[in-house]
């Protein structure tokens, strides 16, 4: 994504996504348990520019889903050829992501600012925007996720989230999503190791570990189910 906007088109809405962080349940939501996340105050910033060529594969599929459901709208005419530009710049410290959902947040200031070109009501059409951002993003990650980061940046604050477990390749289900009230007294502090991760590597990681492992995978996947 790109480090800085510095082209704008006059009259073109700017879109802006939060990232998330994970508060409990991160892998159990991968097999279909409940998880609670946060939304946190870095954003990705975006721009739909006519003419423009996407620059990465998460910005590019989320931009072809928004054209197909804007075509299922009959708004599809009202889009011209281009793309949007993300600043995803607030995700970093130097050249390290800070893992706070930089992708995710893309995906979803990606199909708000298209939506927003055509002049759909981003704040009323959450729906839309979590479907057009989740298959994106899905797209982009070869299948691999819950749709709980997507599902953090598009509706913000405390949220419960939950799936039924999905099979890469296939469709996955509609999320349960559930508006959460800050508990009180609680206080957030997110702490970053230093160094940057691949999310798909690392849940291609815990898989394998499941296959080696499946007794006690299981048992720290019930744990998480039942914490969460």
């Amino acid at each position: 994504m790109n480090e800085g906007i510095t082209r704008t088109l006059r009259g073109s809405p700017v879109v802006v996504a939060p990232g998330k962080v994970f508060l409990v349940g991160e892998y159990a939501v991968l097999e279909g348990g409940a998880a609670v996340l946060a939304a946190v105050s870095r954003h990705a910033v975006g721009q739909y520019l006519p003419e423009l060529t996407p620059e990465s594969p998460v910005i590019a599929e989320t931009v072809a889903r928004a054209v197909e459901a804007l075509g299922a709208l009959d708004l599809g005419r009202a889009l011209p050829a281009g793309s949007v530009l993300v600043n995803t710049a607030g995700f970093r410290q130097g050249a390290s992501k800070l893992g706070l959902g930089s992708s995710a947040a893309a995906a979803v200031a990606a199909a708000g600012a298209v939506l927003a070109f055509v002049g759909v009501d981003i704040a009323a059409r959450r729906d839309l925007l979590f479907g057009i951002a989740d298959e994106g993003h899905r797209a982009a990650q070869g299948g691999i996720g819950s749709g709980g980061d997507i599902a953090a940046s598009v509706h913000g604050g405390f949220i419960g989230y939950l799936r039924a477990k999905t099979v890469v390749g296939e469709k996955p289900g509609k999320p349960i999503i559930r508006k959460l009230s800050r508990p009180g007294g609680l206080e957030l502090r997110v702490f970053w190791t230093g160094a940057g991760a691949s999310t798909p590597s690392l849940i291609r990681a815990v898989h394998a570990f499941a296959g080696r492992q499946p007794a006690v995978y299981r048992g720290l996947i019930d744990e998480l189910r039942q914490t969460a």
